[in-house]
């Protein structure tokens, strides 16, 4: 059955609000502390200040209100089979990662496809991506078989699985549905 709200929790107090799904376009308020629901919270690498992002702005080039310093260094995280908890199932937010293999003859040209969606999403969704070679314990556990495949988590949940190779486009519409909350 299909509602016809949302319930939103907002990320300055905490309060679960129920909103309409007309009015959810209309940068809805918290009921509690008037904050907007769709602002997003990013703490500053440099000087550690909460800075609010609106959820729309996550490509532009966010600085740091009190140093300057950009909010999203905007690269491709490398990861492992050891590091695959601590920087993908924990992480809270949106995250895409490439799993790739060097028998697959398009890799460079996947590798290069990430390098320009994580300065594009500039840190504001995490990008990571990991090899067959040296990581067989996370492919096996996500049924990874073929190569390149995209897996996109929301708050450490995979939420949509694509084995093949994608535009930059199309990767661009699924994390904005995971962005959102809806499925891809």
């Amino acid at each position: 059955m299909l509602r016809n709200y949302f319930i939103i929790r907002c990320l300055r107090c905490g309060q679960k609000n129920r909103i309409s799904r007309d009015s959810v376009k209309l940068r809805p308020l918290c009921g509690r502390c008037a904050a907007h629901l769709d602002e997003l919270i990013v703490q500053c690498i440099e000087c550690g200040t909460k800075n609010r992002i609106l959820e729309e702005k996550l490509t532009a080039r966010a600085i740091c209100s009190k140093c300057g310093a950009p909010l999203y260094q905007g690269s491709v995280s490398r990861i492992s089979d050891e590091s695959f908890n601590g920087d993908i199932s924990s992480f809270p937010g949106p995250a895409l990662v490439c799993f790739w293999s060097f028998e697959n003859k398009a890799f460079q040209r996947v590798l290069k496809l990430m390098e320009e969606i994580a300065s594009k999403y500039a840190g504001g969704v995490k990008i990571a991506q990991m090899n067959r070679e040296n990581n067989p314990r996370t492919f096996s556990e996500y049924a990874i078989e073929k190569t390149p495949t995209f897996l996109f988590f929301k708050d450490g949940v995979p939420v949509e699985k694509i084995e093949k190779t994608l535009t930059i486009e199309e990767i661009d519409d699924c994390l904005q549905s995971v962005i959102k909350g809806n499925e891809p």
